[in-house]
């Protein structure tokens, strides 16, 4: 007969198949296309194209903000001229 595992044997056990599981999952399409860029253009060129992107996008965010508050002011003021 089998000897029993003691607890700490299960865990580990238990921990082990759970890397293997993660480890099965299929890469996404994102994920697939970061790694050919990197190894198309290099880890560095990478980072810069991925820093450039995110400067973009704060700047959009900038430009966004500064629209909803010149819209709000713009509303503000047509409400008081109504009420004048």
């Amino acid at each position: 007969m089998a000897r029993r595992p003691k607890p700490e044997e299960e865990i580990e056990v238990v921990e082990e198949e759970v890397r293997e599981e993660k480890r099965k999952k299929p890469k996404t399409l994102k994920r697939l296309v970061t790694e050919l860029i990197v190894r198309t253009i290099g880890r560095d060129a990478a980072q810069h194209l991925i820093n450039a992107e995110i400067e973009v996008f704060k700047a959009l965010r900038a430009m966004i903000d500064y629209r909803i508050c010149s819209a709000e002011r713009a509303a503000e003021k047509l409400q008081e001229i109504e009420v004048q």
